[in-house]
């Protein structure tokens, strides 16, 4: 009796479950920046005529959430996933402008807080196996 173990097969579908949670955790960055979640200490009149308080999204003119890249695979272990918006730096970090402080809205990081990656990837591999 024998068992034949094909390594090729078991290498695609690590690369596709791989795909599939970078898809997932880029998904929840979307998310995480159109909730209602985040903390802001002053009434805010967004240039789409909106008067927003707080808790808020961060979903001003919708640059930022459209400035969202495909993730880029740097090789099988690394996937990036830009935000082009000049701004999304000083969003996502916070920034003090004249002044006033323009709290930090992480997305990258309440994304992983709400998205157990390592969960995704199993059952991604288990459903590719």
């Amino acid at each position: 009796m024998g068992i034949k173990l094909n390594l090729g097969k078991l290498n695609e579908a690590i690369a596709e479950s791989f795909e599939a949670t970078v898809d997932a955790y880029a998904e929840q960055c979307q998310v995480e920046i159109t909730s209602d979640k985040w903390d802001w200490p002053r009434t805010t009149h967004r240039q789409n005529g909106e008067i927003v308080n707080s808790p808020r999204s961060i979903v001003d003119t919708g640059e930022l959430r459209d400035s969202q890249q495909e993730p880029e695979y740097l090789d099988d272990n690394t996937a990036v996933i830009e935000w082009t918006a000049p701004h999304a730096l000083e969003v996502h970090n916070g920034i003090v402008e004249n002044g006033i402080l323009k709290p930090s809205r992480p997305w990258t990081e309440t994304a992983l807080q709400e998205i157990d990656l390592t969960q995704v990837m199993s059952e991604e591999l288990r459903d590719r196996l």
